[in-house]
């Protein structure tokens, strides 16, 4: 394996380790309102769990498009398309 290979491949890993723990924690830090009989009662008495919740999910969500960003430009500069860019200039 290439230097190159072996960098990917460790950032991807990071990149999808740390997006597995984002999930988890919003979960975590959510199970008081999802578990409550008055949800709408727990959403206005927890708004803080509720937003760093979103939060974590949000971030979740952007380290896996980061992580897919990755492979996506090694995929692209393997088959040909130069610097890994999607659109070319005529």
């Amino acid at each position: 394996m290439s230097k190159q290979t072996t960098s990917i491949g460790r950032a991807v890993g990071i990149l999808y380790i740390l997006g597995t723990v984002f999930g988890i924690l919003s979960v975590a830090v959510t199970s008081s309102i999802s578990g409550s009989d008055d949800v709408l009662g727990a959403v206005a008495s927890h708004e803080i769990e509720l937003a760093l919740g979103a939060l974590l999910v949000l971030s979740s969500c952007v380290v896996c498009l980061g992580w897919n960003s990755v492979l996506l430009r090694r995929d692209l500069v393997e088959h040909g398309s130069g610097d890994g860019s999607l659109f070319h200039e005529a």
